[in-house]
C-alpha cells in the first residue's frame, strides 16, 4: 500500500462498504436493519473494519503485538468477516 492509498483509506475508511457496516453493527451488537441512515453513517465514520490482521498492520504500519493488545483490551473485536476497531475516532 502506498502512502497515498493509505491516506485515502484513513480519511474515507469503509464508506459505502456494506460488509464493513454489517461487521461494525455486529461488533456493537446492533441489528443493521433496525437503525436509520444517520446511525449507519455515524457507525461507519467512528469504527474501522479490517478483513484480517495484515490489513490492520499494513494500514497503520503497526506490529502484531499492537494489534494483539487492542484485541485483548476489547478495542478491536473479532467479527464474522474480520475485525472491527470500535470507536476509533
Amino acid at each position: 500500500m502506498t502512502d497515498g492509498e493509505r491516506l485515502v483509506y484513513l480519511i474515507l475508511g469503509n464508506i459505502g462498504d456494506e460488509v464493513a457496516l454489517k461487521n461494525i453493527c455486529e461488533a456493537h451488537s446492533i441489528e443493521m436493519e433496525e437503525i436509520d441512515d444517520q446511525a449507519k453513517k455515524f457507525l461507519i465514520h467512528t469504527n474501522q473494519f479490517y478483513c484480517d490482521i495484515e490489513a490492520f498492520m499494513d494500514l497503520h504500519l503497526e506490529i502484531k503485538e499492537e494489534f494483539d493488545f487492542l484485541l485483548k483490551s476489547g478495542d478491536i473485536v473479532k467479527t464474522t468477516d474480520g475485525f472491527v476497531w470500535k470507536n476509533v475516532v
